[in-house]
């Protein structure tokens, strides 16, 4: 019997020295940091307050995933991007299989492991985008 629907990441996924490892839950957030632009053309004179405007400066995508991978297929060597300076890891977040929130590189770190069962191991990670993320594709 398959277990492709044990392994599905619904779209989502990372990918690890060429390997492609579902991601079966996300939890992603997409935050702006904002620079303040208030001057004197922002005072409400009925409030007798300066009234805050901002503009966007800065953005990053975080969140926590969670997912599973074939022990005998995944790379040997995935635990090392926990425990080195391996950045850069592309990572694409779906809805579902045609509908992609984005794509771009990540910082993966807080990386837990489980004991496999029956060949399959579960994960769960934090990520950071790195650099520009490309929306909806």
């Amino acid at each position: 019997m398959a277990d492709t629907d044990r392994l599905s990441g619904k779209a989502s996924y990372w990918t690890f020295n060429g390997v492609v490892i579902p991601v079966t839950k996300q939890d992603v957030a997409y935050n702006r940091d904002f620079g303040k632009t208030t001057d004197s053309n922002d005072y409400a004179v009925a409030q007798d307050m300066l009234a805050h405007t901002q503009i966007p400066i800065a953005y990053q995508v975080e969140g926590s995933i969670e997912g599973r991978f074939r022990f005998t297929s995944a790379p040997s060597d995935l635990i090392a991007g926990a425990v080195t300076s391996l950045t850069q890891i592309p990572c694409v977040f779906g809805l579902n299989g045609s509908a992609v929130q984005g794509h771009g590189l990540v910082d993966l770190f807080n990386l837990k492991i489980s004991v496999p069962v029956e060949d399959i191991v579960t994960y769960t990670a934090d990520v950071k985008s790195w650099g520009a993320w490309t929306p909806n594709a």
